[in-house]
């Protein structure tokens, strides 16, 4: 529970306050990593243009989208992490461990219905 509590505020703290320069900083250095190795092989070309006919985009959009990393500010990043980290903002929490142990912590502590999930079962995504 204390661990949940503990991301929750990291949560809250990113829809109140954004992204850290250093986080944006972070952010863009990696989309740049990815960039440049777009042509470091056949297969990291093919990867790249994939996702872009996959997503509907042009390279001219990817490129925008990196370039637009450049000049984002903390404040920028406010309204997107309010929508998905927000108090409001909904989440669905995927705990693992020992039931005995973690049952009444999440129910008691956290006031949270819980539903267990046998591992077969537990398969998130698109197949």
């Amino acid at each position: 529970a204390a661990a949940i509590r503990e991301i929750e505020m990291e949560l809250l703290s990113m829809a109140t306050d954004g992204a850290t320069a250093s986080e944006i900083d972070m952010a863009l250095q990696e989309a740049v990593s990815v960039w440049n190795t777009t042509k470091l092989t056949a297969e990291h070309a093919g990867t790249f243009y994939t996702r872009l006919f996959n997503s509907g985009e042009t390279v001219a959009d990817a490129r925008g989208r990196l370039e637009a990393l450049r000049g984002l500010t903390p404040s920028d990043t406010v309204p997107v992490a309010k929508k998905y980290f927000g108090a409001e903002a909904s989440r669905i929490w995927v705990v693992v461990g020992d039931r005995e142990s973690l049952e009444p912590q999440l129910e008691q502590e956290l006031g949270w219905i819980v539903e267990w999930v046998q591992p077969a079962a537990a398969i998130m995504g698109d197949l």
